[in-house]
């Protein structure tokens, strides 16, 4: 299912997320490992797997207790899980996120890697997260997204993108990171069929133990 209503606040949009098969309070399947990203690799089937799963318990935490309360103030965590991005009713490209917040100086870094796309495009690059901030007075974290990716398929044979993840951790012990992408992705640039695009998606990841 996929939310649109980008003017809502973001627990608004999560929480509209949840579909009445996944309304559970309840969350299952917690500890190590629940929700890591799906290897390097990996095809669009498995990613979109791992997505949903992501968006599943993650959405479930934030809809049962809304964003962590308290934040550490200092420390480190790491944090694996997917990144989607689409210009239709996507998702059209998933990636593997991995994200690594330093709650001493509220800040987080990190990539999106292994992107593939539904109509079976493999893509070699990567995309940076950079100038991450992260708000222990409302639990938020954004960054900048912005990278080039390579493909042997023409159509997207090259992609520039730039842009931005607005989201929120989630669960007692700020298990999740959840929220939206949003990015400007120029296709084949400086040739003769040169586009641009405005893609949004989503973002989930859950720590690793």
């Amino acid at each position: 299912m996929k939310c649109r209503t980008l003017t809502l606040p973001l627990m608004t949009l999560l929480t509209a997320c949840v579909s009445a098969g996944d309304s559970s309070s309840s969350l299952s399947n917690t500890g190590t490992g629940m929700l890591q990203a799906a290897t390097a690799g990996a095809t669009y089937g498995q990613l979109r797997a791992s997505y949903d799963s992501n968006r599943k318990f993650s959405t479930r935490a934030l809809s049962s207790n809304g964003p962590t309360a308290t934040l550490p103030m200092s420390g480190t965590a790491t944090y694996a899980g997917v990144a989607s991005f689409s210009d239709d009713a996507g998702p059209r490209y998933i990636a593997s996120a991995n994200l690594q917040t330093n709650f001493s100086n509220a800040s987080i870094s990190g990539n999106f890697s292994n992107f593939r796309g539904r109509d079976g495009e493999i893509f070699e690059g990567s995309m940076t997260v950079s100038n991450g901030v992260v708000d222990a007075s409302d639990s938020t974290v954004k960054a900048n997204i912005n990278g080039r990716l390579t493909s042997d398929t023409a159509r997207v044979s090259t992609v520039d993108a730039r842009g931005s993840f607005d989201a929120q951790f989630a669960g007692d012990n700020h298990e999740y990171i959840r929220g939206y992408t949003s990015s400007t992705w120029v296709t084949n640039a400086g040739s003769s069929i040169e586009e641009r695009h405005n893609m949004t998606g989503e973002i989930a990841v859950t720590k690793q133990y």
